[in-house]
Order: C-alpha cells, then sequence, then structure tokens
C-alpha cells in the first residue's frame, strides 16, 4: 500500500510538471507571437514613413511638379480629359508618360496598403485626400488604359483605394 502512495504521489508531481511546463510554453509561444506582431506593425509604420517621405521629397515629388504644370488644380472639376484636349502632341506625350509613371508609383502603393506592407491608416493621414483627386483627375486616362489593353484591372488598387478612401473622408466630414 506504501509503494501505490508514493508512486501515485509521484504521478501527481509528474503530472503537476507537465502542466507548468505546458503554461510556460503557452507564455513564451504567445510571447514570440506579440513579439513577432508588434515587430511586423513597427515595420509597417516605418515603411509607410519611408514612402511618404518619398513622395514629399523623392522622385515622386519632382513627378507631382512636373504634373502640376498640366494638372493646376487636382480638386476643381477639372480632368486628364480636359486638359488633354488643349495640348500641343509633344506636350501630350510628357504629360501621359508623367501621369503614367506617377500613377504606377501610386498603385505600388495601393497593392502595398492591400498586402499590409505600408500601413493604412498613416498612408491615408499622409495621402487621404491627394490620391482621391487624383485619381478622379486621371480617370479618362486611366479609361483610355483600360479599353486599349482591353483590361479592366489596369490601376484596379489605386481605383478601389480612391474609392475606399473617398468614403472615409465623407464620414470624417459628417463628424
Amino acid at each position: 500500500m506504501c509503494i501505490e502512495m508514493y508512486a501515485l504521489i509521484i504521478d501527481i508531481i509528474t503530472l503537476i510538471i507537465d502542466i507548468i511546463i505546458l503554461v510556460v510554453l503557452f507564455l513564451s509561444v504567445s510571447l514570440l507571437y506579440w513579439q513577432i506582431w508588434k515587430e511586423h506593425k513597427w515595420n509597417r509604420c516605418k515603411a509607410a514613413q519611408d514612402i511618404n517621405f518619398q513622395i514629399s521629397q523623392g522622385d515622386l515629388f519632382e513627378l507631382r511638379k512636373k504634373l502640376n504644370e498640366y494638372a493646376k488644380d487636382f480638386y476643381s472639376e477639372e480632368t486628364y480629359g480636359t486638359v488633354i484636349s488643349t495640348l500641343e502632341d509633344k506636350e501630350k506625350t510628357d504629360l501621359n508618360h508623367i501621369l503614367r509613371t506617377y500613377l504606377s508609383y501610386l498603385e505600388g502603393v495601393a497593392l502595398g496598403i492591400k498586402q499590409k506592407i505600408y500601413e493604412d491608416k498613416i498612408m491615408f493621414d499622409y495621402l487621404g485626400s491627394a490620391l482621391p483627386e487624383i485619381c478622379r483627375w486621371s480617370m479618362p486616362f486611366i479609361e483610355d488604359k483600360r479599353i486599349k489593353a482591353k483590361d479592366k484591372t489596369i490601376y484596379i488598387e489605386i481605383t478601389k483605394l480612391a474609392e475606399k478612401w473617398n468614403k472615409r473622408n465623407k464620414e470624417h466630414q459628417n463628424t
């Protein structure tokens, strides 16, 4: 009877140790997951800040300045369609090249937001009003590219993001 009692006590102690090991393991895995998630979030925020810096002072800034020579006011009723009809052939070629490069860059940004490479909130704070207006202004250009290529997905991410951010802008205006 005494041996059975010792065996039972050893089994209980082993069970308690196993439970403690499982709890420690669970807590370690949880902590590791939390650290990875925080690191990922920080990387997304950092990437968003880097891209915003490039937009405000890098190559994209220079493209935007060139685009502004043709698009006097993205926030007016003016569009690519109204501007392009007033230009000479050389100017049309220049504008098309600038706009294609600019939109392709913004398409990459929109795709990065969709894939959670860039933090949406940070990008919205920086581009929330400009991107939808640039997309609206450029829509005749975008539609022309889609028709010529017979591909409705050309610049699809930037147009989806512009719609999403337009809704968010309207919600902010109503509050």
